[in-house]
């Protein structure tokens, strides 16, 4: 009767064995649980100080920061101020400021990404002499605004030189 004991015992322990679930099964069983019943997310409190957040620079990239595109120098007519009249050769006439128009022709250099090569605002009793000269891509221009005293109208001398 022992060996009886014995065998029923091995069988008893062979048929655990075999039908035992595995390691794998059990993994399975417990994200499937988690899965159905997910556990709730704990999420920060918000600081009441600011945190720094990390910012990442390129680092093979290159981006130029101030390019200039080639324009092809102006003709006289594209320098003459706006509404101005001809007086003579190289030389208009317009009732507006001389502040005004120094004004525009600043605006009109920068635009044309000109360099200015020199700017002198000269004014001493009512009498008003602006220059400037300003030179690139193969252009030089050279104006000068004038007012006298005791005059309505600003003068404008204007001398290209397309090299």
């Amino acid at each position: 009767m022992p060996s009886l004991v014995l065998i029923v015992a091995l069988i008893v322990l062979a048929v655990g064995i075999v039908f035992r679930p595995s390691a794998k099964d059990q993994v399975l069983g417990q994200q499937e649980q988690r899965l159905t019943n997910p556990t709730p997310a704990i999420t920060p409190a918000p600081s009441p100080f600011p945190t720094s957040v990390p910012i990442r620079k390129p680092t093979s990239a290159r981006i130029p920061t101030n390019t200039s595109i080639p324009i092809p120098p102006p003709d006289l007519s594209s320098w003459v101020y706006p509404g101005s009249q001809l007086v003579s050769s190289g030389v208009w006439q317009t009732s507006d400021s001389p502040d005004t128009v120094t004004s525009w022709y600043r605006n009109k250099i920068e635009a044309l990404n000109l360099t200015a090569t020199s700017f002198v605002k000269t004014s001493a009793n009512d009498r008003v002499l602006n220059r400037l000269v300003a030179e690139g891509f193969d252009v030089k221009v050279d104006i000068e605004i004038s007012r006298s005293d005791n005059s309505s109208f600003t003068r404008i001398r204007i001398t290209l030189d397309n090299s």
